[in-house]
């Protein structure tokens, strides 16, 4: 399967997942919402393993766009844990928010000296 076609798929099954899980959520079948869930990502990496076009640049684009994404998402997280518990005093969900973006970068920190152990830097 070539870079095309499979941006095509990928772009339909995201959409029936989307699609899928509201309707699911308006009936409050949550525990279907989760088969969905679940299924879609099965479909899309079986459709990932056929694509036939990983090189260097698309693992490159891979690798900065996974680091921007964590960069983003745990400060922003961590920054609206600090807000909500310095706002409202004693707020549970600020604590969750920031121990989140604390265990998201524990986590990132394990992984990035696994793989530079890994690949010798």
């Amino acid at each position: 399967m070539d870079l095309k076609k499979f941006r095509t798929y990928e772009t339909i099954i995201t959409l029936l997942i989307g699609l899928l899980i509201g309707l699911t959520a308006i009936a409050k079948l949550n525990i279907l919402s989760i088969v969905v869930l679940i299924a879609g990502i099965m479909l899309l990496y079986f459709l990932k393993k056929k694509l036939k076009v990983e090189d260097e640049r698309i693992y490159k684009i891979s690798e900065q766009a996974s680091k921007r994404t964590l960069q983003i998402f745990g400060a922003g997280i961590a920054i609206c844990g600090f807000l909500l518990m310095s706002i409202y005093k004693q707020n549970t969900m600020g604590f969750v928010l920031v121990y989140a973006a604390f265990i998201l970068w524990v986590i990132y920190l394990i992984f990035y000296d696994y793989y530079r152990k890994k690949y010798g830097e």
